[in-house]
């Protein structure tokens, strides 16, 4: 598809092979999920503490995610 033009400084969603090029390339600055946050994690982890059954994920594909943009 297409994508861009891109304008500095405003954000803006893309695939995350496209975010992921783009920073190797020194080309822009990643802002991760919402879910990635401490505090968010942190909530997650008391609540599947305090509840016997297990929480559902933040995202269905959080640990490849989680990899790549910790890369």
């Amino acid at each position: 598809g297409d994508l861009g033009p891109f304008n500095p400084g405003l954000p803006v969603e893309v695939p995350v092979w496209l975010a992921i090029n783009l920073k190797q390339r020194q080309k822009c600055r990643l802002v991760p999920p919402e879910w990635m946050d401490v505090a968010k994690l942190e909530e997650i982890r008391d609540q599947e503490r305090k509840e016997e059954t297990f929480t559902p994920m933040p995202s269905p594909y959080y640990m490849e995610l989680t990899k790549l943009l910790l890369n």
